[in-house]
């Protein structure tokens, strides 16, 4: 894995239906690999790359989604305040958060109320999402929009690291390392013609991988994701759902789709073969954007693979260097053997 450029990607913004500052930045890195490259009319970035032995017969669709979880700001108050809509979270994550607004990425907090005034009855509460706002520093709400920021986008203020013994912490983890992995994979060349999707809104309902199905027509797709690790305190058994340290998580089925049978057998077989640390999903919850490509006219065989991470769709996404490093090697086999696949 090229951590370099997986924390460029991660530090990039790019909150649902805000993706261009990283769309842009992919584009670039995939320049010298891809054949043709082209954004459709919903924004999704969709990458042609001629395979070293021609056509297969077959549309192979390697896919992953670029947008993070994050907030839209919607109303900037009298006093300069920002209220915001939150994708993908709930307060009990973000509250008194530091953020980044917009393309200045103007410094912000999540305020909450001090604790000295929290009334006895809501001190067991989470705080209500209504009642939290951005406060950037602004007086005004005039001072607060010649810094350009109403109907603006926020993300959080964290920048990729190193963490702990082998592990990395990040605020986009999902998706970006699976965007580090398709433009490893475009560099690294394939077999058989391809093509790549670095899609746009899939934490707001999977809205970019719709067009791209639409677009592309898979017969087959491996879909790259991040997915919760449990391995917490308090948390046991099948509630877990997957573990750092554990390889590449390939999962059966998810809240959107039930995976190809066939592939998912097989997916296991090659990491099997090729010595991979691998594991399953133990919990059938959340969905992704092979949601969508199961649904494509005409079907569509599909797989994925995915980085076990933990504190998903927070400030503070952690997972295991190995775990980056196993998956990334098992979609690289996957490639290798797309023809037995299909």
């Amino acid at each position: 894995m090229n951590y370099s450029l997986l924390k460029e990607l991660c530090d990039a913004s790019g909150v649902s239906g805000y993706e261009d500052e990283v769309l842009s930045l992919i584009s670039e890195k995939i320049k010298p690999f891809a054949t043709a490259a082209q954004y459709d009319r919903c924004g999704n970035l969709v990458v042609f790359k001629k395979g070293t032995k021609g056509s297969l017969g077959k549309t192979t669709l390697y896919s992953c989604h670029a947008d993070e979880v994050g907030f839209v700001i919607n109303h900037v108050d009298a006093e300069g305040r920002l209220y915001f809509d939150a994708i993908g979270m709930s307060p009990l994550v973000y509250a008194g958060r530091r953020v980044l607004v917009g393309k200045n990425r103007i410094p912000g907090i999540i305020a909450v109320k001090p604790f000295h005034l929290v009334l006895s009855d809501e001190r067991d509460k989470a705080p209500c999402a209504d009642s939290l706002f951005i406060d950037i520093g602004a007086k005004t709400r005039d001072e607060a929009e010649k810094l350009g920021v109403f109907a603006d986008y926020a993300v959080f203020d964290t920048e990729f690291s190193d963490f702990g013994e082998g592990k990395i912490k990040a605020k986009a983890l999902d998706d970006r390392v699976g965007c580090a992995m398709l433009i490893s994979l475009l560099e690294r060349g394939v077999e058989y013609d391809s093509y790549f999707a670095f899609c746009v809104g899939e934490e707001i309902g999977l809205r970019g991988s719709k067009a791209v199905a639409s677009l592309v027509k898979p017969d087959i797709c491996i879909n790259l994701e991040c997915t919760t690790a449990g391995d917490i305190y308090g948390v046991s058994g099948a509630e877990r759902t997957c573990t750092l340290g554990g390889g590449a998580a390939v999962p059966h089925m998810d809240g959107s789709s039930v995976y190809t049978p066939s592939l998912y057998k097989k997916v296991r077989a090659l990491a099997e073969k090729n010595n991979l640390p691998c594991q399953t999903k133990t919990k059938i919850a959340g969905g992704t954007d092979a949601g969508s490509y199961s649904r494509t006219a005409g079907g569509t065989k599909i797989t994925g693979i995915a980085v076990p991470t933990r504190y998903i769709h927070s400030a503070s996404c952690v997972a295991a260097k190995s775990d980056v490093e196993a998956t990334e090697k098992l979609l690289f086999a996957v490639s290798d053997n797309i023809k037995d696949l299909l």
